[in-house]
């Protein structure tokens, strides 16, 4: 069972299966505030994206997701997130 907060509002982009944001030092977010499902994206790479603070991402949001590419580690120990359990999800993949 999904806790209620944890329930997906809006299927994003259905068909993206790979995300790669790169070089992007003013971006600050996607999809901030909006609970997404993400059924077909397979990979995630941020590279040089600073200002991007959170992760559009819930507990089982995006069941296919394979990995999350950054090397920047302190990028990554420095992101926020609403839920614990969907960073422990992210970091064993």
């Amino acid at each position: 069972m999904i806790p209620e907060d944890e329930k997906v509002e809006y299927e994003a982009l259905p068909k993206l299966s790979y995300l790669y944001l790169y070089d992007l030092p003013e971006f600050v977010n996607l999809f901030e505030g909006v609970r997404t499902c993400w059924q077909s994206l397979d990979e995630v790479i941020i590279l040089n994206t600073p200002k991007l603070k959170k992760l559009p991402f819930v507990t089982n949001s995006a069941p296919n997701l394979k990995g999350i590419q950054s090397y920047n580690q302190k990028w990554w120990d420095a992101l926020e997130w609403d839920n614990h359990a969907a960073k422990l999800q992210l970091l064993m993949l």
